[in-house]
């Protein structure tokens, strides 16, 4: 809520408009805090996950807190396999994953800072000869001190007036 203007500054969601039927060229891009799969324990779950994310169809799925056990998952499932032949888990505090149905090209480190990090994935471009970059972050928000909570409000709040008045009018819809 409060940050909505900002970060629709940044990625333009538009979500009070109709829906409209995407470009051919359109990617499906799922983000997914999975809390490292705790929950997942039986089998049947295991399959229910995984047809969930079968059925969302995006081409791209990046995971915080993701797990080296849904690898083990997936061999299990041969359509999840085929829909995501690409994976890679980036071992850190914060396990990110990115499942993709493009050729992973490379990745780095980005940035870490205790369960904070973000890693960029190059992927080969489905629609040119070139590259096309997915980052994954995982920003360990419930545990900001109260200073760090006064500073990030303080920039959302500055954002809001840096915005131009056509800006300012695509946020309010």
């Amino acid at each position: 809520a409060t940050t909505f203007g900002s970060i629709r500054s940044y990625c333009p969601i538009n979500t009070f408009k109709e829906a409209r039927t995407p470009s051919k060229e359109a990617l499906r891009i799922m983000n997914y805090n999975t809390n490292n799969l705790s929950a997942i324990t039986e089998e049947e779950e295991k399959r229910k996950f995984l047809m969930y994310l079968l059925d969302v169809a995006p081409d791209i799925i990046v995971f915080q807190e993701g797990n080296p056990k849904l690898e083990q998952w997936a061999s299990l499932n041969e359509r999840f396999e085929r829909r995501f032949p690409h994976h890679a888990t980036i071992d850190s505090t914060t396990n990110l994953q990115i499942w993709s149905r493009f050729d992973i090209l490379r990745h780095e480190t980005v940035t870490q800072d205790g369960q904070n990090a973000a890693v960029a994935f190059w992927l080969k471009n489905p629609h040119t000869t070139g590259e096309m970059i997915v980052i994954n972050t995982h920003l360990k928000t419930n545990f900001l001190s109260k200073s760090n909570r006064e500073s990030y409000k303080k920039i959302v709040e500055d954002s809001r007036q840096l915005q131009t008045p056509e800006e300012e009018a695509y946020r309010q819809g």
